[in-house]
């Protein structure tokens, strides 16, 4: 997510911020809108037959990480 202390990481990674947004397949951090879009979808009668699951909001990267790299 694109908080002030990520960034502050995100200045210490080698490279540029876009070598960083590469590895992400949304190709960007996330915001705080994005986790209240999902939010407000919970809360509404769209999500009335969900129910008992984790919805990542992560642009994809955990499918990333999971890909063993050698």
């Amino acid at each position: 997510m694109d908080t002030a202390p990520f960034r502050q990481w995100l200045d210490s990674f080698p490279g540029s911020d876009e070598d960083y947004f590469s590895q992400i397949p949304s190709g960007r951090l996330g915001t705080t809108e994005d986790i209240a879009r999902v939010a407000a979808f919970l809360v509404s009668d769209y999500s009335g037959y969900v129910n008992g699951v984790t919805v990542p909001v992560e642009g994809g990267i955990a499918g990333v990480l999971a890909i063993p790299r050698v």
